[in-house]
């Protein structure tokens, strides 16, 4: 339905979980137990969802299930969304004031309006220069708008893409800032790259490029995805590597989850994997350890650190007036190892502190 937002009730700032009232004059998609006002032609409902736009004036294409809540009735479970650019004057000047378009505020919206009515947006597109009319809009000013609403344009083309798979608008920003103006078409043509993002791991990202672009299971460029996947999954768990038969065990259970197990071989993987070898995306040392590229960088680097501050001369420090005063001062009684483990501090240039939980690690730390 084609609506626009009213009052927003409540917002969680934490996860985007949003509680609004919008506007309809599509009579006949809101249940009669959802009107909760009429404005003649028009009717007001509750809206719930994540991240939902608050935006006046703009009209929203929303889509979702009627629910009735016990305590506050019924409900619009939002499950996607679409700004759309409103073609009304007053819709405009909501859209350009909303905060989607950096630099221009409400006086300067109206503004722009009161000059370029409803041709407004084709001003914006196709002769941007004319805004520059407006009283206190500058050349710096102007470019800081359009590039503005250039990416507000290419926001709401990925929300297109990626609405029925219910992506928020502001994982689709975060795809946007990943990778800019070849965003929309990246998503199309090789979606398996947003796994590349923060947030965006294989079980999130298979669903949606099967779905959009019909990947069958033993697609090489899913095979990689889930490579890589494994190896990130595996740095939760502390591991910098895996040795390459667990990675192919564990790629080949997650690629053929809801498929059969002939679905995905292994040789299909190791030929992946091989592939992502040569494109300098994985790496492979002591014949069965796969790394990551920057895993293996990194560790790389931390190795001539720790070699590189070995050798240098540092001075051995004697502490333990200092270490009786500190426990005096903290009222804390450390023990024989925490102790050696302040000392060993200003003994050696390089201290490696290991131990579970509960080990007085940031005891002996401080």
């Amino acid at each position: 339905m084609i609506c626009k937002f009213e009052h927003r009730q409540y917002v969680n700032p934490s996860n985007g979980y949003t509680v609004a009232t919008y506007r309809c004059g599509e009579l006949s998609q809101v249940p009669e137990a959802g009107i909760k006002m009429d404005y003649g032609t028009e009717v007001v409902f509750t809206a719930v969802g994540t991240e939902l736009p608050c935006l006046e004036d703009a009209e929203i294409q929303m889509d979702g299930r009627w629910e009735t809540s016990a305590r506050y009735g019924m409900q619009l479970q939002v499950e996607q969304f679409q700004v759309i650019l409103p073609k009304s004057e007053e819709g405009i000047i909501g859209y350009l004031s909303s905060g989607l378009v950096k630099g221009i505020g409400l006086v300067t919206a109206k503004a722009i309006v009161a000059r370029f009515g409803k041709d407004t947006f084709r001003v914006l597109e196709t002769e941007p220069d004319r805004l520059l009319s407006i009283k206190g809009i500058t050349q710096q000013k102007l470019e800081t708008i359009l590039e503005s609403y250039r990416n507000s344009e290419e926001i709401r083309q990925l929300m297109v893409v990626l609405a029925p798979f219910k992506v928020t608008p502001k994982k689709a920003e975060k795809i946007w800032q990943y990778f800019g103006y070849e965003a929309v078409d990246i998503v199309k043509e090789s979606p398996y790259r947003l796994c590349e993002i923060s947030g965006f791991g294989f079980l999130t990202v298979d669903p949606i490029a099967r779905a959009s672009q019909g990947f069958p299971p033993d697609d090489p460029m899913r095979i990689k995805a889930a490579i890589q996947h494994v190896l990130k999954e595996a740095e939760g768990d502390g591991h910098l590597y895996l040795e390459s038969r667990k990675i192919i065990d564990k790629a080949h259970l997650l690629l053929t989850k809801g498929f059969q197990p002939e679905a995905v071989s292994r040789n299909d993987i190791i030929r992946a994997g091989n592939e992502l070898v040569l494109e300098d995306k994985i790496l492979e040392a002591d014949g069965t350890s796969v790394f990551l590229k920057m895993n293996r960088e990194a560790e790389i680097t931390t190795a001539y650190h720790i070699v590189r501050l070995l050798k240098t001369q540092d001075v051995c420090l004697d502490i333990e007036s200092e270490l009786e005063e500190a426990q005096a001062e903290s009222g804390i009684v450390l023990a024989q190892k925490q102790k050696d483990a302040a000392r060993m501090v200003f003994q050696s240039p390089v201290s490696i502190i290991t131990g579970g939980p509960g080990k007085g690690k940031t005891k002996s730390d401080t």
